[in-house]
């Protein structure tokens, strides 16, 4: 814990024992498609994220900061890119003085969209943090500097995920 106050609006389906940004974006994923089961949200996200547990594991009670399996890391850093992009969202939401912002609603919902569209792993590359972070009319809902500070955090993070993938054996 980092002790910085978080401003993400974190949910979980029913039955799960975790919150996190993963039990939020299964949720999301149901409530974008009705016909979706937990199980079938599950596998679409992961697949999307390239998160892999362990045998006889799901993500109803997977926490990625206790994870030691040998995909911690890359399993903990694909985590921390979905939190890092929907805290910039959320922080422009309180920076909005008007009240009535609503970004982090959509960017949560423009990454559930890529994520159930996607065929495979969703590069969280330039181009699509600017599709999650922008509006129907594809305007950025985020100022610049924003958005590329976050461009660049999700890149670091991208390099020492796929450094991890590479690595032989359990990398904490």
């Amino acid at each position: 814990d980092t002790g910085a106050i978080n401003q993400l609006e974190l949910t979980a389906p029913a039955g799960y024992s975790v919150i996190n940004p993963l039990s939020t974006l299964v949720q999301e994923i149901i409530a974008s498609d009705d016909t979706q089961t937990v199980d079938q949200a599950e596998t679409v996200l992961s697949d999307a994220l390239g998160i892999t547990l362990g045998e006889g594991e799901d993500l109803s009670s997977y926490d990625p900061i206790s994870d030691v399996s040998e995909n911690a890391v890359a399993n903990r850093f694909a985590t921390l890119q979905i939190a890092t992009v929907l805290a910039v969202a959320a922080a422009a939401d309180e920076d909005d003085a008007s009240g009535e912002s609503n970004i982090e609603a959509v960017a949560l919902e423009n990454l559930v969209g890529i994520v159930t569209a996607s065929d495979g792993k969703v590069s969280l590359d330039e181009e699509t943090l600017g599709d999650i972070l922008s509006d129907d009319s594809v305007i950025s809902l985020v100022s610049n500097e924003d958005l590329a500070v976050v461009t660049t955090a999700v890149d670091a993070m991208e390099t020492i995920k796929q450094n991890a993938d590479s690595a032989e054996g359990p990398v904490d």
